[in-house]
């Protein structure tokens, strides 16, 4: 007779305060610790060499984030906007942009109505220095709703 193993699960999992992963085997039952992961809501104050200070609006206490942790979502970052900050034990480990946010587009190419080369899209800087994809119709100086997400471009907000 063949002998039956036991069902496994493999996964890999991050270390929330040191970004660094390990691959870990579970078998069939195994019971994992949830992680205590709190947020809460901060306002980004300014900019200080390589960290980002924020402001809990409700105790005012300053809190400075290295822009590594951050990583490119600090392009869409404006003075004042508030975000969600995650902790564990305390430690800053992440930071969340909300899911939307209307930007004004500083640059672009004019588009060109017989150019359907790139399926009717063209490259746009919007405030603060991401570069998403517009189609064709938006201009310079439009404001447009892009989700931090995966930076796509969601539809243009009229004035």
């Amino acid at each position: 007779k063949q002998a039956r193993k036991a069902a496994v699960t493999r996964t890999k999992l991050q270390n929330l305060l040191t970004g660094g992963f390990i691959d870990k085997t579970f078998r069939s039952g195994e019971k994992l610790d949830k992680a205590q992961i709190e947020y809460g809501e901060v306002s980004f104050t300014y900019k200080d060499g390589d960290a980002y200070c924020f402001t809990n609006m409700e105790t005012f206490e300053e809190e400075r984030l290295p822009a590594e942790l951050l990583g490119d979502k600090i392009q869409y970052l404006s003075e004042g906007m508030m975000v969600q900050v995650a902790k564990f034990d305390g430690k800053a480990i992440g930071m969340e942009l909300p899911n939307t946010l209307d930007l004004e587009v500083v640059e672009t190419e004019p588009g060109e109505q017989g150019d359907r080369a790139n399926a009717g899209s063209k490259p746009a800087t919007v405030a603060g220095g991401k570069v998403i994809q517009v189609p064709l119709f938006v201009a310079k100086g439009n404001i447009v709703t892009v989700d931090t997400r995966d930076d796509r471009y969601i539809t243009r907000v009229s004035k």
